[in-house]
């Protein structure tokens, strides 16, 4: 990745976005579809947001494959390009975050940076400004995944996901199993497991660091009768070694007199990286259920509660309707609300009480870790052209109450064979 005075962005914020939204208003279409269809599906997508930030652009094959009754796979390979800017505290006089007032590099010496403290002391903020620094990133990223259904139609599934980018990889495990408990398939149980090792290099120690995923999920489904059918799941998460964002920066006072207890203190303001906690646990319940009202219209609803230990409590309530306009188009309206709190030690840039003292350890200005809530509008079109081809258009956007506007469109055709 290339950036002015190498800053860049979040790997699991900004320009994710645009796929995890993608997967959190589709993934309950799936839900008590038991039967796969072998087929080859191209999709590519354009997402950008307001006030020159993050642009991406984002291109995925998608296979699927059965092997007799048994054995099914599929497999999906992405590229995405990510440019634009993403937001950080910075400094107008300093050269760059890694040189002192003389021009030398100090980014590999600890002692001329403690506390995290970038750049050169300043007595006033008139020095800093929360602006974008611009970035350029290309990801690429597959994933597999087998599954093996037993005499009985109980289900495991084995899958494995890899993705690489100039200073982020990430590398996953996961392991699967669907269990029905009756004869007439219409309660079943699935468990789920797995294990994400991630590495990320930070420019500020220019060192690789560690952060680890640790998932595990059970759910539950009913069918209630030929239209309608639910689901209730528990998750369980945890998040561990570096989970501080490499490129984000808060602002700190202090007293440059500390080791003088006998004088009056003399501040000093400072840009510093951010600090996080390396650990995050996770946990939470969702609830989905999908009905078919009346012949050709059918409406998902889905209701996330999330609750981590940095004080994030967040709330995802999303509905989604399939109306059969003709026998061969479909329309997929889709509304999202989302609301969080904000994490324990968060301040914002516009807060009234931005600035971190020098006793505050755990510190962060990521807007993402606010208090906000957003709304999701999105419609989309499925039309079936013959009986092996698909096509599809998407169109959405996205009002974040921090101030970001985003928007996205995506279109792909299906082969199915």
């Amino acid at each position: 990745m290339q950036l002015k005075n190498k800053m860049k962005s979040n790997k699991n914020g900004n320009k994710k976005l645009p796929i995890f939204i993608s997967a959190a208003v589709t993934a309950v279409v799936s839900m008590g579809n038991a039967a796969s269809t072998d087929s080859v599906e191209f999709n590519h997508e354009y997402y950008t947001e307001s006030d020159d930030r993050i642009t991406v652009k984002y291109t995925m094959l998608d296979i699927k494959k059965d092997f007799g009754t048994d054995w099914s796979l599929s497999a999906s390979f992405s590229i995405d390009e990510i440019t634009g800017g993403t937001p950080i505290w910075d400094s107008i006089s300093s050269p760059s975050p890694c040189t002192d007032e003389s021009g030398n590099y100090i980014c590999d010496d600890p002692d001329k940076r403690p506390g995290n403290l970038i750049g050169s002391p300043q007595t006033n903020l008139k020095d800093f400004v929360y602006r974008n620094i611009q970035m350029v990133d290309k990801r690429k990223a597959g994933n597999i995944s087998l599954t093996y259904r037993t005499p009985k139609r109980n289900e495991w599934s084995f899958g494995v996901a890899y993705s690489e980018e100039e200073d982020f990889t990430s590398k996953e495990a996961s392991l699967g199993y669907l269990h029905y408990i009756d004869e007439t398939k219409n309660n079943s149980l699935s468990f789920g497991i797995s294990v994400q090792k991630n590495k990320s290099f930070f420019y500020f120690d220019e060192a690789w660091k560690d952060m680890d995923i640790l998932s595990a999920e059970v759910s539950y489904t009913q069918i209630f009768n030929a239209k309608t059918l639910g689901q209730v799941t528990l998750f369980r998460t945890r998040q561990s070694k570096a989970l501080t964002n490499p490129y984000q920066t808060v602002l700190r006072r202090v007293n440059v007199l500390d080791d003088e207890p006998s004088l009056d203190p003399v501040y000093r303001y400072y840009r510093a990286r951010e600090v996080r906690p390396d650990v995050k646990d996770i946990s939470g319940i969702a609830l989905n259920g999908i009905s078919e009202i009346k012949d050709g219209l059918k409406v998902h609803a889905h209701y996330r509660l999330y609750k981590d230990d940095w004080d994030i409590l967040s709330h995802t309530v999303n509905l989604k309707a399939y109306y059969n306009l003709t026998e061969k188009i479909v329309l997929s309206p889709n509304i999202r609300y989302y609301h969080q709190s904000e994490a324990s030690f968060y301040k914002g840039h516009k807060d009234a009480d931005f600035i971190f003292s020098e006793r505050e350890g755990y510190a962060t200005s990521d807007e993402r870790l606010g208090c906000f809530h957003s709304w999701t509008a999105a419609i989309g079109v499925e039309s079936k052209l013959t009986e092996k081809w698909d096509i599809n258009f998407h169109v959405a956007g996205q009002k974040a109450s921090y101030g970001l506007d985003s928007y996205w469109v995506s279109a792909g055709v299906k082969y199915a064979f």
